[in-house]
């Protein structure tokens, strides 16, 4: 009757390997999904980045990272 606790890590670790593998099954596709996702978005947005003529930029630029 009872638990035996010789065996709990066995146990422990079989399931953290199967969450592990079904999370990869699932998150290769989706990760793929969304690199295609990304990679159409920017396409898009580069029509946006259009130059107006006879402009220049002169100066210094100021970035502030949160």
């Amino acid at each position: 009757m009872g638990c035996n606790w010789d065996d709990a890590p066995w146990y422990i670790a079989g399931f953290s390997g199967a969450v592990g593998l079904v999370s990869t099954i699932v998150g290769v596709p989706l990760w793929a999904k969304g690199a295609k996702r990304k990679a159409e978005a920017e396409l898009r947005l580069q029509s946006f980045n259009i130059v107006p003529e006879n402009s220049m930029a002169i100066g210094l630029g100021i970035t502030i990272r949160f």
